[in-house]
């Protein structure tokens, strides 16, 4: 029973450390975009 319950938070920790990675680089990119459009723009 111990095990599963460490597999399992073990599980969760990794899905939540790839989402947060993803939402950063999903802003970074999201970021990125506007800058270059505007140093097109100029």
């Amino acid at each position: 029973m111990k095990k599963t319950v460490v597999i399992f938070i073990i599980f969760i920790s990794l899905v939540a450390g790839a989402f947060a990675f993803s939402l950063k680089a999903n802003a970074n990119h999201q970021n990125k975009i506007p800058a270059t459009a505007t140093q097109q723009k100029d």
